[in-house]
């Protein structure tokens, strides 16, 4: 039983398959169903999920797979603590699926929320490139599937030591250094 075609909103994956050559005749509803497919795919589901994160938004495809290839998945169930303000750090997270609140501690010792990651969206990302203490901590508030980079694997995936990482790494720095010193501005006296 053919499975009915619904028209909805412009899809650019189906126009992408359309101006391939090998399925340029194809019926739109079997474009259609080759695209949910590619859709359903967990690495290409991973891929989407890493293009919206900023920092790899301009990747290519190629690229992202790459990364996808030096990544690990990590499942954490609710509450579990990821790293705390002050380890140090060498692992940058992509959520997958659930959430993970970000906290800084207060002068006075309070925990304050920073903010909550959720599906497709990145925290760490400093740990990549220097080598300072993490300025917050990661807990997960639901159970929890991250993607993981290291350091060590970021830098083989980059050719290892080389001018581009190293004006990467004085770039990330030099972000650190202002960060630090807006948040020291921006304390209440």
């Amino acid at each position: 039983m053919a499975r009915p075609y619904v028209k909805s909103a412009p899809d650019a994956l189906v126009a992408s398959l359309r101006q391939h050559p090998a399925m340029s005749g194809l019926a739109e509803e079997t474009l259609q169903i080759i695209a949910e497919i590619i859709r359903s795919d967990p690495a290409t589901q991973v891929t989407a999920l890493l293009r919206r994160v900023p920092l790899f938004e301009s990747l290519r495809d190629e690229d992202l797979q790459g990364i996808q290839q030096i990544a690990t998945h990590q499942q954490y169930a609710a509450g579990t603590r990821l790293f705390a303000e002050g380890e140090s750090g060498d692992t940058f997270y992509v959520v997958l699926h659930g959430a993970v609140e970000l906290t800084k501690r207060t002068p006075s010792g309070q925990e304050e929320r920073l903010a909550v990651r959720r599906d497709g969206e990145a925290f760490g990302e400093m740990a990549l490139l220097t080598d300072k203490p993490r300025s917050a901590s990661a807990r997960a508030v639901e159970p929890t599937q991250v993607l993981t980079v290291s350091r060590e694997a970021f830098f083989q995936l980059l050719g290892g030591d080389s001018p581009a990482l190293r004006l990467l790494q004085g770039m990330a720095k030099a972000l650190w250094a202002l960060d630090v010193r807006f948040a020291a501005v921006a304390k209440p006296r």
